[in-house]
């Protein structure tokens, strides 16, 4: 009779495995976006345009920290205009 312990190491594995094979899926398929969708501002736009160009500059890097919660200069989470703003994070907690 198998222990509990390698039961859960069993499972583990099988659940490894299944998300390897769901990354694996999703990666298979590249999709080239000719626009930018959620930049509205043209000036947003050509920052992004420019990162995905990797040729981003010093002032490409200035506009996205004024955008940034946290940096110096950047918008303050107490001013009503944040307050319906979408936020892009990278954790899902926030």
């Amino acid at each position: 009779m198998p222990s509990l312990t390698s039961k859960r190491t069993q499972r583990l594995k099988e659940e490894q495995q299944n998300g390897y094979n769901q990354f694996q899926d999703v990666t298979k398929t590249t999709v080239l976006l000719r626009e930018h969708y959620q930049a509205r501002d043209e000036a947003v736009y050509s920052v992004l345009d420019q990162i995905w160009c990797g040729n981003a500059t010093v002032m490409d890097k200035e506009l996205l920290h004024s955008r940034t919660f946290g940096w110096p200069g950047g918008p303050d989470l107490e001013d009503k205009e944040w307050r319906t703003a979408v936020l892009i994070t990278t954790r899902n907690n926030i």
